[in-house]
């Protein structure tokens, strides 16, 4: 059961961490929560500090997700315009490509907080089980 967890401590947590598309801490957020707090040993100061965190980028996370699905949105009706214009298309994409870097950029600072307030046992931990290169896309 023990590796089981630890497989899977760097997925949930980065989850908790980067947002799931949640407007609201929820009950099933809270439960992954508390149980990578037990599966990494996280004290009570930690935990509140991976909540804070979550919070934190969820809003901003949710907010470039929306301006990055808005934009495809109007690249595919440019596209399939009658009468396309490159220009436009051309700067929708520059848009989308610089969007999608705030994203990993926001899931990139998440993850090196993570690692700030994790104690060497716990960074160990996380990076036996895989957790420390996780793909930011």
């Amino acid at each position: 059961m023990r590796s089981l967890l630890t497989k899977f401590i760097p997925a949930m947590l980065l989850l908790v961490l980067a947002g799931t598309g949640f407007a609201e801490l929820d009950t099933v957020e809270l439960a992954k929560v508390n149980a990578l707090a037990a599966a990494l040993h996280l004290s009570v100061e930690q935990k509140a500090a991976v909540l804070a965190e979550r919070e934190t980028s969820k809003q901003t996370l949710l907010q470039l997700e929306r301006q990055w699905q808005l934009l495809h949105d109007q690249l595919r009706r440019a596209v399939r315009s009658n009468t396309p214009d490159q220009t436009a298309i051309d700067a929708l994409a520059e848009s989308i490509g610089k969007v999608r870097g705030d994203i990993i950029a926001l899931r990139t600072r998440s993850l090196i907080h993570l690692k700030s307030i994790l104690t060497p046992e716990q960074l160990q931990l996380l990076e036996n089980s895989g957790g420390s290169g996780r793909k930011t896309e």
